[in-house]
């Protein structure tokens, strides 16, 4: 099942060293329940569950088979890898030189896209001289009246 970036909890073991993944998915948001699937990736193993909760509280377990994007789904699934996760944790660059000179800032992060704006420019260039020139291709169009068959 897919999930989204932000709807991932990773525990770290040793500072930087992945140990395992919760991923979760809103099933269901009703204004007072939300229906949580949870994929859990430990070594070796995936576990899912579904819970009834609200907005601010997980909730209660319930039972796999009350959604169909749930009901094929084990409980626990043991993985033919070891001891190793099926995920993987790529962090990006920590260090951002262009806030080096603005206090507690560099730790922040770099963006993905730091070094490519040459590339991204050229890019937008050449998509608006495009454009530019298909505008002008247009106006040029001529089309007689149609004829009139008797």
């Amino acid at each position: 099942m897919p999930a989204d970036a932000d709807g991932a909890a990773p525990e770290f073991a040793h500072g930087d060293i992945l140990k395992a993944v919760t991923f979760w998915t809103v099933l269901l948001c009703d204004g007072t329940h939300v229906v949580r699937h949870l994929e859990r990736h430990e070594p070796g193993m995936i576990l899912h569950g579904v819970y009834d909760g609200t907005e601010q509280n997980l909730g209660k377990p319930i039972a796999l088979d009350a959604f169909d994007a749930t009901r094929d789904l084990p409980p626990v699934r043991a993985l033919p890898i070891g001891k190793r996760l099926a995920v993987a944790y790529i962090p990006n660059t920590m260090f951002a030189p262009d806030w080096r000179d603005i206090p507690g800032a560099s730790g922040l992060g770099t963006s993905d896209y730091q070094g490519a704006e040459t590339f991204l420019s050229a890019i937008d260039e050449t998509y608006t001289s495009w454009m530019r020139d298909i505008r002008l291709a247009k106006s040029r169009i001529i089309v007689p009246e149609p004829t009139q068959l008797s």
